[in-house]
């Protein structure tokens, strides 16, 4: 069987953001490791998404494409910049 997928540009509407927030907030209660630890507050994904989409809106980039600017991202970036 074969699957057909479309990938469209994500806009920066709240309504996006929500959906999103509901993606991440299901795979981090289900267990996936994805950069973020469960309990997660609904309040923190929402402002991580709409950070991610108003940049990537500036950029015209890839919506997956931004840096990890968690506490725990800015770790791993500093030591991935001293070679660790």
């Amino acid at each position: 069987m074969t699957e057909t997928f479309r990938i469209h540009r994500a806009s920066s509407e709240p309504a996006v953001a929500e959906a999103l927030a509901d993606i991440l907030l299901d795979c981090v209660e289900g267990g996936a490791s994805v950069g973020f630890m469960h309990p997660l507050p609904r309040a923190r994904v929402l402002k991580w998404d709409r950070q991610l989409l108003e940049n990537r809106r500036r950029d015209a980039g890839d919506v997956g494409a931004g840096v990890d600017q968690s506490p725990r991202g800015r770790r791993r970036w500093r030591r991935l910049a001293r070679g660790e």
